[in-house]
Parts: structure tokens; C-alpha cells; sequence
């Protein structure tokens, strides 16, 4: 795993009350249905070079069917990490994930998650339109169920929602986003996938995201620690593999696979941008499968951009 300034214990019993702190937010924003916002936690100190100003960072778990609850727990270790990395931590989770309210806390911060379905193109849903297609599944009333999800697209989101300057986008978890389909579809073919890829990242990066990571399982708290605690460009990252004990069928949650290394492509929607894609030892036509993940990790824009740079760019 990547050092930490903290002892393992330490960081890790540290980590286990925030954990619990934002169990608690997600209980308040139920009741009063608002986003949580959480400070830096007391005694919390930024690694050496970090800009002054707190990095804002903005967790959006939507409505995800019988796996809401399985996200937000997910949710809320990112959010108890970039808590004690020193981050202003905003959390917006299902019932309560509307378009109003991502869109007012997404404004200017520097990473933003999203966890939750996804509604991308090349699809069986035809035609191709971005009012729906490549953006998020929100609630669309306050309150509503799980299993109802309204989708906002790219052209919605590029309209409404303006990153900070160096912002980095972390889809989890979402179906087309990183390549393969849905669950039960066969393997895409490799152009398919980088479409799918390429789409998803496209309205993120219009909103001015600097790169785009689409990784369907791996949490989103092994990149919070690079950020602040390494000096590594965004492909690095995405090359770095974290096993942490995992193993076998798990090990692809935790990081890089590595099976087809090299698959680079020129962003067809986005001028300038690169796409780095991992998939594991694919063959368009299978099955997916827990055993074979096939496209499951992605990412998109620009990835020689570096950890030191998102920590020292201002507003």
C-alpha cells in the first residue's frame, strides 16, 4: 500500500471513527434531507506543499436498487479518507441525491465521485442523445425510491456544473462507463469499449475535470491517499497496483491488472485527451463474468497531469 505519514494503527483506528462520524451524517441528511458537509477532522494535517486553502471534495451516491446501502458504505470511507487528508467533504447520497443539489455542490470542487447507475452509449437504448446518456442517476424527487432513477446527461451536465480548475472525476461502479455493458451482457469488442470510455468522459471534461477515472469496483480512497501522499502523474496511478491482501477473482478491485498493458487511444470527443484502458484478458463475445471482469478500468484526459499539481492548484 502506499506509506502514510500516520502509523498503520493509528490511521487505521482514525479512519474507523470518521467512518463511523459519516454513518452519522448520512443518518442527519436522511432525517432534514440535505448533503452532509463535513470540515477537516480535529488534529488533521495536510501532507508537506499543500495549498492552504482546503481541497473540496464532493461524494454522490444515487439511487442504486437493492446495492444504495452497499454504495454509501463505500461512499463514506472515501469520505472519511479525504476528511483526514484535510479535504471539505460534501456528501450527497440517495433518497436525497436530486440534480439541485449535486449541481450547487459540484461547483468548484476539485473531486467529485459519483457512485450509481450508468447510462452510456453504445447501448442497446437507441438513439444516441447526451440529455440522458453519459451523466449521472439521480433521484429526480427528494424521497424517492431506490429503484427510481432519473438520468442527467452529458449536455446537462456541461450546461449546469463547473469544476474547479484541475478537477479529477471518479465514476464508480456505473455500467458503460469504463466499457463493458450491464450485468448479464456479453464482452464488448475493444472499439465499443473505448467508445464507451470516450463518451462517458467526454461531459466531465467540457465541465473542466482535468481526467476522468471510470473504474467499475476499485474504492476510490486508494487515489485520495495518492494525492495527497505521492508525486505521480494520474497514468502512474492508474498503473500502480494495490493488493493489500486481496488476491485472485479481488485482486483487479484494488488496482491495476495489467494483462494488455499499452492500450492507449486519442479521445475521439475530446481534443487533446488521452484514454488508457486495462481490461482483463477480454474476448468480445464471452460472458462477463465474476472470474473475468473483461473492461473494468478506464481513464481519460490528461494523464501525464500530476499529483503535485492537483494539490497545488488554487481556485
Amino acid at each position: 500500500m502506499i506509506a502514510n505519514t500516520l502509523g498503520a494503527r493509528s490511521k487505521r483506528a482514525r479512519l474507523l471513527e470518521l467512518i463511523v462520524a459519516f454513518s452519522g451524517v448520512v443518518l442527519i441528511s436522511a432525517t432534514i434531507g440535505l448533503a452532509g458537509t463535513v470540515r477537516a477532522a480535529d488534529g488533521a494535517t495536510m501532507a508537506d506543499g499543500a495549498a492552504s486553502a482546503p481541497k473540496r471534495a464532493v461524494i454522490v451516491v444515487g439511487p442504486f436498487a437493492g446495492d444504495t446501502a452497499n454504495a454509501i458504505e463505500s461512499a463514506n470511507r472515501v469520505a472519511a479518507e479525504a476528511t483526514a487528508m484535510g479535504m471539505d467533504v460534501t456528501t450527497i447520497y440517495a433518497p436525497h441525491a436530486t440534480w439541485g443539489r449535486v449541481v450547487k455542490a459540484a461547483n468548484g470542487a476539485d473531486f467529485f465521485e459519483y457512485i450509481g447507475h450508468g447510462n452510456g452509449w453504445p447501448s442497446p437504448y437507441r438513439p444516441f442523445q447526451e440529455n440522458t446518456k453519459d451523466g449521472l442517476g439521480l433521484n429526480a424527487h427528494d424521497g424517492d425510491s431506490d429503484y427510481s432513477v432519473k438520468y442527467y446527461g452529458a449536455n446537462r451536465i456541461i450546461a449546469k456544473i463547473h469544476f474547479a480548475p484541475n478537477a479529477i472525476v471518479y465514476l464508480n461502479k456505473l455500467c458503460y462507463s469504463s466499457g463493458n455493458g450491464e450485468v448479464g451482457m456479453l464482452v464488448p469488442t475493444q472499439k465499443v469499449a473505448v467508445q464507451r470510455v470516450d463518451n462517458f468522459a467526454a461531459g466531465f471534461l467540457a465541465a473542466g475535470a482535468r481526467v476522468v477515472f471510470t473504474l467499475k469496483t476499485q474504492p476510490a480512497e486508494t487515489l485520495i491517499d495518492a494525492l495527497y501522499q505521492t508525486h505521480e502523474t494520474m497514468d502512474d496511478w492508474f498503473k500502480t497496483t494495490y493488493d493489500g491482501g486481496w488476491g485472485g477473482d479481488q485482486a483487479s478491485e484494488r488496482g491495476w491488472i495489467g494483462t494488455q498493458p499499452d492500450l492507449y487511444f486519442d479521445s475521439a470527443r475530446t481534443p487533446g485527451a488521452t484514454i488508457h484502458i486495462d481490461p482483463d484478458s477480454p474476448v468480445a463475445g464471452d460472458p462477463v463474468t465474476d472470474a473475468k471482469g473483461a473492461y473494468q478500468r478506464g481513464v481519460t484526459g490528461d494523464l501525464a497531469f500530476t499529483t503535485d499539481a492537483w494539490l497545488g492548484s488554487g481556485h
